[in-house]
């Protein structure tokens, strides 16, 4: 599990200068199953479910790229300190 941690820490800190140079951190329900790689019913499956943080707009789905990146950093069931540092520093900057 902590291996999983470590190797998505270090694909989203590679992602972050992406993401600087991205003028929106939203994604419609496209956008969020391309950047996590499942497929689109999935994602709508996560809505549904309650597991994928999200906003509604005009019947619009869409995902904020730094709450699903800290969801993503925050569901170990037991991370290190050092992994939760790395979180804060992210969300934070």
């Amino acid at each position: 599990m902590e291996i999983i941690i470590q190797q998505l820490i270090e694909e989203i800190k590679a992602l972050r200068s992406d993401l600087r140079q991205t003028s929106s951190y939203w994604l419609d329900v496209e956008g969020v199953a391309n950047y996590l790689h499942v497929s689109k019913g999935q994602v709508y499956k996560l809505v549904s479910s309650g597991q994928i943080p999200h906003k509604r707009l005009n019947g619009k789905i869409l995902f904020n790229k730094k709450q699903i990146d800290y969801r993503l950093l925050t569901e170990s069931k037991n991370p290190t300190k050092r992994q939760r540092e790395e979180v804060e520093h992210f969300i934070n900057g």
